[in-house]
């Protein structure tokens, strides 16, 4: 099961698919079929509540309760421990979206209609990840700031044209809102000596703007070592404590 929360997912009841033996989800008595129905306290009623659950809702070190009924309605409560398993693996799938959704194929003709159709996903989606990218200025957000590795896991381990584009998307917006940052060797560093410039009437020294970007240069240098950092010790956490 990852654990990570990728830019978007669809919102469907929540319902255990298949148990991997060995697993915690095995452990506890967990079946396809049966529904987690809270986590931590926190109800759980579709897949996107279990997602947040999970990433937000638990703590490494501290033991909580899972709450599961079987398909007769009764409710069990059994305690986990992800004192020694980092990456928060329960050790289920979920059951599959194409049982909940049907899918059906639109031929759109290559002139207005498809146009028009593309302009229209491509509002919605950009309204959905200027909605969350505020998350990535709080605490918990700076904690999952990512590098190369990150990116990579971002995108799916089979072939999907869509999500590889929707990925490249959601990487290419991201870069775009960073560059306009007030970061000196950036554009918004750029914009910001250009708006003092107007304001002033009197242009910065060039030795000053020398220093500047060199700040920006380690600036950026920084973020780049705290991002890949994040990965390498996220890799070392799960794989070896």
């Amino acid at each position: 099961m990852q654990t990570s929360w990728g830019p978007l997912e669809a919102r469907f009841p929540f319902e255990v698919g298949d148990v991997e033996p060995g697993t915690i989800a095995d452990s506890i008595g967990l079946k396809e079929g049966m529904t987690i129905v809270e986590m931590a306290g926190y109800p759980i009623s579709y897949n996107t509540d279990y997602t947040y659950a999970i990433n937000h809702v638990v703590n490494d070190s501290t033991p909580f309760e899972l709450k599961i009924q079987n398909e007769n309605g009764m409710v069990q409560t059994k305690t986990i421990d992800f004192k020694n398993n980092k990456r928060r693996i329960i050790g289920f799938r979920k059951k599959p979206t194409v049982d909940y959704a049907s899918a059906t194929q639109l031929d759109y003709s290559f002139g207005g209609e498809s146009i028009n159709k593309g302009i229209s996903h491509g509002y919605w989606t950009m309204q959905d990840y200027v909605k969350q990218f505020k998350y990535v200025f709080t605490k918990k957000g700076a904690s999952q700031l990512g590098g190369f590795g990150t990116i990579a896991k971002l995108y799916p381990d089979t072939w999907d044209w869509r999500k590889f584009w929707e990925r490249t998307a959601w990487i290419s917006f991201v870069l775009a809102i960073m560059n306009i940052l007030p970061i000196p060797a950036l554009d918004g560093g750029h914009v910001m000596f250009l708006l003092y410039e107007m304001v002033t009437g009197r242009k910065p020294g060039d030795k000053f703007l020398e220093r500047a970007q060199l700040i920006g240069i380690f600036i950026l240098l920084a973020l780049m070592l705290y991002a890949n950092g994040n990965d390498l010790y996220k890799a070392i956490s799960e794989n070896f404590f």
